[in-house]
């Protein structure tokens, strides 16, 4: 099978962030290692892998490379790193690299539910503050139906906190997490249609709102 990864990390969150990444550029994850599984990323908690496997580990301390662990693991497997934060392409292209396949070899059946809506378009009402996919619609509060509204604007690029803060809270001061809470609530009311992939945080700058081939339209 081809196009296949596999990613093991402590942090949920950021495993959540790496899986979603992969599988809309067309990568199909597994949680567990298998002889037909080309790659396996990790972070720095080093899981239990396979002799001889490909590994990708994502490492956030600038010394990590050097350290003992990733010498122990690169003796038994072969092993790349990519530092946090990272530009998603950097990601896809490096897996795709170690893989040798490209994402469009992926089975039809394990292409993101995203990219099988590019007939569709996520429609965003003003009027009644809904978000609308096919027979999918969802209700959203007006601080809601403002976050989403400032990030399908720029949809497929990163818009940073203080972005979200100046167009959706009209500048307000930050109060703690809200941007990160307001987010949470729009990735559960989204994800029964598009699956949790569709905002996904970019470490230290921001969100991006990823559709694939679904367009966004206004009413």
């Amino acid at each position: 099978m081809t196009g296949i990864c596999c990613v093991m990390m402590e942090n949920g969150v950021f495993r959540d962030y790496v899986t979603s990444a992969l599988e809309l550029a067309g990568f199909s994850c597994t949680g567990m290692p298998a002889d037909d599984v080309p790659v396996i990323c990790c972070d720095e908690w080093i899981p239990e892998i396979p002799d001889g496997s490909r590994v990708l580990v994502l490492y956030r301390r600038a010394r990590y490379t050097r350290s003992p662990a990733y010498a122990a693991l690169s003796e038994r497997c072969d092993c790349r790193a990519i530092e946090r934060p990272f530009r998603l392409d950097e990601l896809t292209d490096t897996v795709r690299e170690m893989t040798g396949n490209c994402a469009a070899s992926v089975p039809v059946q394990d292409v993101p539910r995203i990219a099988e809506k590019k007939n569709n378009a996520l429609i965003l009402s003003r009027a009644d503050l809904t978000a609308s996919c096919g027979a999918f619609s969802v209700r959203l509060t007006e601080r809601e139906f403002r976050v989403l509204d400032v990030l399908a604007e720029k949809a497929g690029e990163t818009v940073s906190r203080e972005t979200l803060l100046n167009d959706a809270w009209d500048g307000m001061e930050s109060r703690g997490n809200v941007v990160d809470v307001y987010i949470g609530y729009l990735r559960k009311k989204l994800a029964p249609e598009f699956g949790k992939g569709v905002i996904l945080a970019v470490r230290g700058a921001g969100y991006v709102l990823c559709m694939g081939e679904c367009a966004v339209e206004w009413q």
